[in-house]
């Protein structure tokens, strides 16, 4: 079971996105427990998917949680 993250390419003239190929380049450099894991890259028209580990929650949830049980 995986995680896919879609980056939609909206003009292919400029090619990837800066943003995305910034965000791509540290998940593939970066190796720690508490970072999610880049599996892959796919590349189709006008689409780019970002394949990652699968995690049972984000960091928003989690951080939520977290603030939950530190007031109880």
């Amino acid at each position: 079971m995986v995680a896919v993250k879609q980056i939609f390419i909206e003009n292919a003239e400029e090619g990837i996105p800066s943003t995305a190929l910034r965000e791509i380049s540290l998940l593939k450099e970066l190796e720690h427990p508490y970072i999610v894991k880049l599996r892959d890259i796919v590349c189709s028209d006008a689409k780019l998917h970002l394949v990652f580990e699968y995690l049972d929650c984000d960091l928003r949830s989690y951080v939520d949680k977290s603030k939950v049980a530190l007031t109880n």
